[in-house]
């Protein structure tokens, strides 16, 4: 064995000696901390201390490393041929600690993830005489944190899946929505749907037409207060309160004719059918109107002229029989003429 050499091997074993005698090292760090890696070296590297986390971590056994091997044998060349080890220790020198998270090197080759944290140790009287170094093995967390990571990278991808869905069928329910619109502006007669408990969501333009109301006065509105004259809404709220609850009623599937109530306060007669629609478990109604009032003055004009047709028909066919009976008084006094010539 050469001098230098044995030297430097004494030179560890006094340092490993002054570890145990001027530290309480053994006390606080090793005592059952088996879930990290735990080594004390000097400032050249040399191990000092190894414990049993270290050994689980590592593979290496207590004999093969404390005063035999330096600290670079945990690290990979890359990060050595890089400064790294002497950068920590002149950071440790100058701040007392130094935390990181890098990669480890096990006995096997093998490379993991760890956090290290290292620290100055010093005698009693103050002096520094080494350092400590703790690794926590960061592989489970590392793979928990991936498996985090995938698994929100799934849920993105199906929220944004199904955020393209939704869109997708907004847009198709805009559409839907744009042409039944479209359908009812462009009706000829007056669509007008309510909901529980009698309110208008469903007015087109020809309801606003015939009964006055713009669409934004009708929405929201309760109908029979809007649009049924005075005296038969007592009724109607209660045909519609039946209606709401079982979906039935006199009216519906039905044509009637009935009296409404414009905005100016005049009546007329309008005709109605009436649908039934359940709308995700609550009935609404459907109800197309037709403004009756040109077709009942019609009706009755024609009334009228049939009235007096019919009058007419009566006074001629007097007429006629009272010029039937006058030819049959003239042929009787021409019967009696001629007697009363003969007579002579």
């Amino acid at each position: 064995m050469s001098a230098n050499k044995k030297n430097s091997e004494d030179l560890v074993q006094k340092r490993m000696l002054d570890l145990r005698e001027n530290t309480d090292f053994f006390m606080t760090v090793f005592k059952g901390l088996l879930g990290y890696a735990i080594i004390a070296a000097d400032f050249d590297g040399n191990v000092l201390a190894y414990n049993e986390g270290a050994k689980l971590l590592y593979g290496y056994e207590r004999d093969e490393i404390v005063g035999r091997e330096n600290m670079e044998i945990f690290f990979p060349a890359a990060f050595l041929e890089g400064g790294g080890l002497q950068t920590i220790f002149n950071e440790l020198i100058e701040k007392g600690s130094v935390s990181f998270e890098t990669e480890k090197l096990r006995k096997n080759g093998q490379r993991f993830p760890a956090k290290c944290l290292f620290t100055q140790t010093k005698s009693n009287d103050g002096r520094i005489v080494g350092l400590v170094e703790i690794v926590e093995d960061l592989t489970e967390l590392k793979f928990a944190e991936h498996e985090l990571r995938t698994l929100n990278a799934e849920l993105e991808k199906k929220v944004m899946e199904r955020t393209a869905w939704v869109e997708d069928e907004r847009k198709k329910a805009e559409a839907s929505e744009g042409r039944f619109r479209a359908l009812l502006e462009s009706a000829t007669d007056a669509v007008i749907g309510i909901k529980p408990p009698g309110e208008i969501y469903i007015w087109n333009k020809k309801a606003e037409e015939i009964f006055g109301y713009s669409s934004s006065e009708a929405i929201g509105a309760v109908l029979h207060q809007l649009i049924i004259p005075r005296k038969y809404r007592e009724k109607h709220a209660e045909a519609v309160k039946i209606f709401f609850s079982t979906g039935t009623g006199n009216v519906i599937g039905k044509t009637v004719e009935l009296e409404g109530l414009r905005k100016d306060g005049v009546s007329f007669h309008l005709e109605l059918s009436l649908s039934a629609i359940n709308v995700q478990g609550a009935w609404h109604s459907l109800g197309i109107v037709r403004d009756v009032t040109e077709r009942r003055r019609i009706e009755e004009e024609i009334r009228q002229n049939l009235d007096e047709v019919e009058r007419m028909n009566r006074l001629m066919i007097g007429r006629e029989l009272k010029i039937v009976e006058m030819k049959k008084e003239m042929v009787s006094l021409k019967a009696k003429v001629k007697e009363l010539e003969s007579a002579h």
